[in-house]
C-alpha cells in the first residue's frame, strides 16, 4: 500500500471509528446525513481519480476502511461513478453519483438523434439509488455497442441486501439523456466498469474480514470456559485460523492487482473476486462459531461485519461468473496463456515499485 493510500484508509478509520464510539453502536451501519456532509466536506466523497497521485491503490484503501468500520455511507459507489465518468468523458453534475451495473443489467437505446439519447429498462440493485441525484449505467445500442449514460433517477423501487444496505430499483421509462451526459468513444465498457466494482468490493470485504479477524482474538482470548481461555481449546484454534487465512488470503488478491500489468488488471480483480467468493463463507461461519449465538445478536459488531461479506460476495459478479470469464481468458487458443499471466513482462514490473499506486 502506497504512503498516501495509508494516510487515506488511517484517516477515514479515524473519522469513522470516533464517530461511531460516540453513538455507542460499534459502527455507522445506516445513512448519517450529518456524517455524510462531514465526509463530503472533507473530500472522501469526491476523490478526483484524474489526480496523478491518485490511483487503484487509494481507492482500494477507502474501501478498505469502509469494510472494516461496517460502514453504511456510499463512499466506495461515490469513487467508483467518479471513476467511471472520467473514463468516459462525463462531467457529473453535483450530488451524489451512483453506478449501476452490479448485476451486469444495460439499458435499451429506443432513440438517438444529435442532442443525445432516449434509454428504457429498468436497473436492479442500484446501490444507495434513493440518495443519488445522477445514477450512471450501459445502454445498448441496435448495433451491439454500448454507451455509458448518466441520468437522473425518476421512479424508484426500494430494496436493501442481506446486510441492510440499499439495493434500489431504478424504472427507466422512455428517458432522454442530453448528449453531455452520454460517453463518446470510450474503452470503458460494461465488464471494465465491473471488474472494477468487483476489486473495490473485495477491498471492502478484506477490511471488513481484518476487523473480524480483531474481534474473534479477542474474544478467544477473554471469554472463559472450564476455567480457562476458549481460544486454548484445539477446535476453536482451528477457527481462529480459519478466520485469518481467510483474511489474509482475501487481502492479497486484492492487492495483487496494484502490481498487475495494465492488460491483465480486469483478470487481476476476477481473481481477487473469486477469492473472496470462496473465502467470505468459511470466513464468517468460522467467526460465528467462535462467538455463539452472541455474535448474531441485535446490539453486536460481528453480524454488522458478516452480513456484509455475505452480501458483497455476489455483487458485481458472483465467484462462478468470474471464475468462467478467466477460464475463458486463459485457456482458449486465443488466451494469453497462464505463464504469461502469471509472469507479466519484465519491463512492465520493472518500471514500476512495489506499491506505487498503476492507474487502471
Amino acid at each position: 500500500m502506497s504512503e498516501l493510500a495509508q494516510e487515506l484508509f488511517s484517516a477515514l478509520d479515524d473519522i469513522v471509528g470516533a464517530r461511531a464510539a460516540r453513538d455507542g453502536h460499534g459502527a455507522v451501519a445506516t445513512w448519517d446525513p450529518e456524517l455524510w456532509a462531514a465526509l463530503n466536506e472533507q473530500g472522501y466523497a469526491s476523490i478526483d481519480p484524474a489526480e496523478p497521485e491518485v490511483g487503484l491503490a487509494e481507492f482500494c484503501a477507502v474501501a478498505t476502511a469502509v469494510g472494516a468500520q461496517a460502514l453504511g455511507l456510499p463512499l466506495v459507489e461515490a469513487g467508483l461513478a467518479a471513476w467511471m465518468a472520467a473514463s468516459a468523458g462525463i462531467k457529473l453534475p453535483g450530488g451524489l453519483a451512483v453506478p449501476a451495473v452490479s448485476t451486469g443489467e444495460v439499458l435499451t437505446v429506443v432513440d438517438r438523434d444529435d442532442d443525445g439519447l432516449v434509454v428504457d429498462g429498468a436497473l436492479r440493485r442500484v446501490p444507495w439509488g434513493r440518495h443519488a441525484e445522477v445514477v450512471l449505467a450501459f445502454a445498448r445500442h441496435g448495433d451491439g455497442t454500448t454507451s455509458l449514460v448518466a441520468l437522473e433517477p425518476q421512479r424508484m423501487t426500494e430494496g436493501s441486501n442481506f446486510a441492510g444496505e440499499p439495493r434500489d430499483t431504478v424504472h427507466v421509462e422512455r428517458q432522454r439523456v442530453d448528449a453531455g451526459q452520454v460517453s463518446t468513444d470510450s474503452a470503458l465498457g460494461p465488464r471494465e466498469a465491473r471488474a472494477r466494482g468487483a476489486l473495490l468490493r473485495a477491498a471492502a470485504a478484506a477490511g471488513a474480514m481484518d476487523s473480524v479477524v480483531d474481534l474473534v482474538v479477542e474474544y478467544a482470548g477473554q471469554r472463559h470456559q472450564f476455567g480457562q481461555p476458549i481460544g486454548s481449546f484445539q477446535a476453536i484454534q482451528q477457527h481462529v485460523v480459519t478466520v485469518a487465512q481467510a483474511a489474509a488470503a482475501t487481502r492479497a488478491a486484492v492487492e495483487a492487482t496494484f502490481m498487475a500489468a495494465p492488460e491483465h488488471r480486469v483478470m487481476t480483480a476476477a481473481a481477487a473476486k473469486v477469492t473472496l467468493g470462496i473465502q467470505a463463507g468459511r470466513h464468517a461461519r468460522s467467526a460465528h462459531q467462535v462467538f455463539g449465538a452472541i455474535g448474531a445478536t441485535e446490539e453486536h459488531r460481528l453480524h454488522l461485519l458478516t452480513r456484509r461479506l455475505w452480501s458483497w460476495q455476489d455483487e458485481y459478479g458472483t465467484q462462478h461468473e468470474w471464475a468462467h470469464y478467466l477460464g475463458d481468458r486463459l485457456i482458449f487458443p486465443e488466451a494469453p496463456g497462464l505463464w504469461e499471466v502469471l509472469t507479466p513482462p519484465h519491463p512492465a514490473v520493472a518500471a514500476r515499485e512495489v506499491g506505487e499506486s498503476v492507474p487502471w
